[in-house]
């Protein structure tokens, strides 16, 4: 396997271990932010989301203008 990917065998057992290790990290973030939730304070956010706005702006409120990237022009030879 090393030999299809191009590089040592030791580089590719450390690759495999450090992305199982970040595998297992996730996993516990995950398992950590699911048991520090709050039932309650989620289902409301759900339901303010789901309201839909209709308020009118309030003083100070400002949309901020992004400026569009421009496509370049491809230049085939």
């Amino acid at each position: 396997m090393s030999d299809l990917e191009g590089v040592a065998v030791n580089q590719l057992i450390n690759v495999a271990i450090a992305e199982k290790l970040a595998q297992m990290r996730t996993g516990k973030w995950f398992a950590d932010r699911i048991a520090a939730a709050d039932p309650k304070a989620g289902a409301q956010l759900i339901r303010d989301l789901s309201r839909g706005g209709g308020e009118k702006p309030r003083k100070g409120d400002v949309i901020a203008r992004t400026l569009k990237k421009r496509r370049r022009k491809s230049t085939v030879a």
